[in-house]
């Protein structure tokens, strides 16, 4: 969170700019929050694979229809595209981006729909 203050600072959108730090499995955002959400790196720290579907159902509850959530992480990707099919989502095709990212990352593009 410092880092990203800094950040915010440094690139004068300060006022403009609410930072949060909050449990995926549990957001006190309202349904239909957010158009973009975008997950790197995140998901696969949740251990357990219900808490994962948990928290794909609650990014699904807090985007917006017609917004888009782009997940992308080493593992589960296959996982979490299951579960936000199963929720109502639009799923693209999971695709690896090894050369784009100089290690093997996965990433889910998906869609709610309006």
């Amino acid at each position: 969170m410092e880092n990203t203050l800094i950040n915010v600072e440094l690139e004068g959108v300060k006022d403009k700019t609410e930072l949060k730090n909050e449990d995926v499995r549990n957001m006190s955002f309202a349904d239909n929050s957010f158009d973009v959400i975008l997950s790197l790196l995140c998901l696969h720290n949740i251990n357990d694979k219900i808490e994962r579907e948990v928290a794909c159902c609650e990014i699904a509850r807090v985007l917006k229809p017609g917004g888009t959530a782009v997940i992308s992480d080493y593992v589960n990707i296959s996982e979490y595209a299951k579960v936000l099919a199963q929720v109502g989502l639009k799923v693209e095709k999971p695709k690896s981006y090894f050369l784009e990212a100089y290690s093997l990352i996965w990433m889910v593009v998906v869609t709610k729909e309006r």
